[in-house]
C-alpha cells in the first residue's frame, strides 16, 4: 500500500525489451480514491513463425479467418471471468460490466453500461479480450493489431502487437494467436 498526498501523479512501469505502462492519476483531499494499477506488458519486437501453404495445419488455420467473429451487441464477447462484454457498434468499441455491482470499476456507469470505450477512425476487423484479463482488449484495425485498455478515463493505454498492411487476427481453442496479413509492410534500412 502506498498512501499518496493530494496532487496529480504520473506513475511509469517499464521492462527492458516491453513497451512501458503508463497511468496518470489525481488524488483529491476530498475524495480519496483506492487505486490499483494492472498492468500489462507486450515485447516491443515479438517473434513468430511464418506459416506457409506447405504446413499441415495451414488449411485449419486458414479456416479460422472465413469466418467473421467482430462481436456486437447482440452478440458480444465476454471475457473469460464472465465479468465484462465488449462489442462494436457504428464502429465504435463499448463494453459492459456483468459481475457484482461492488466489483464494479469505478469507470462504469450505476447500470454497469459504458458509453464508447474506444472510437477508431477506422474499420475494427478484430476484436477480443486478452487472455485471462477483463480490462484489456485486442484489436485488429488499420496497420497494425494492438492491446488497449477498456478504461477510458485517464491515459488509455495502447500497446503494439504487430505492424502490417491490414492485419487481422484469430485466436484458437487453444488460445494461439494467428495473425493473417497478406500483404505485409516491408521496411528497407
Amino acid at each position: 500500500n502506498l498512501l499518496l498526498s493530494p496532487g496529480v501523479y504520473s506513475i511509469i512501469l517499464s521492462k527492458a525489451g516491453f513497451w512501458p505502462y503508463l497511468e496518470n492519476l489525481e488524488i483529491n483531499k476530498d475524495n480519496p480514491i483506492k487505486f490499483v494499477i494492472k498492468p500489462f506488458f507486450f515485447l516491443q519486437n515479438p517473434s513468430g513463425v511464418l506459416i506457409g501453404s506447405n504446413d499441415p495445419e495451414y488449411i485449419k488455420i486458414l479456416s479460422l479467418f472465413n469466418k467473421k467473429l467482430l462481436p456486437t451487441e447482440e452478440n458480444p464477447v465476454a471475457s473469460k471471468d464472465g465479468a465484462t462484454q465488449i462489442y462494436v457498434q457504428d464502429k465504435k468499441i463499448f463494453t459492459k460490466w456483468l459481475a457484482e455491482a461492488t466489483n464494479k470499476p469505478l469507470f462504469f456507469s450505476v447500470d454497469g453500461t459504458l458509453s464508447s470505450i474506444f472510437n477508431p477512425v477506422t474499420e475494427v476487423r478484430s476484436l477480443a479480450f486478452y487472455k485471462d484479463r477483463n480490462d484489456v482488449m485486442i484489436i485488429a484495425m488499420q496497420d497494425g493489431v494492438f492491446a488497449v485498455e477498456i478504461d477510458p478515463t485517464g491515459t488509455q493505454n495502447l500497446q503494439p502487437l504487430y505492424e502490417g498492411k491490414s492485419p487481422d487476427y484469430r485466436i484458437d481453442i487453444d488460445g494461439k494467436f494467428y495473425v493473417k496479413d497478406d500483404k505485409i509492410k516491408r521496411t528497407s534500412d
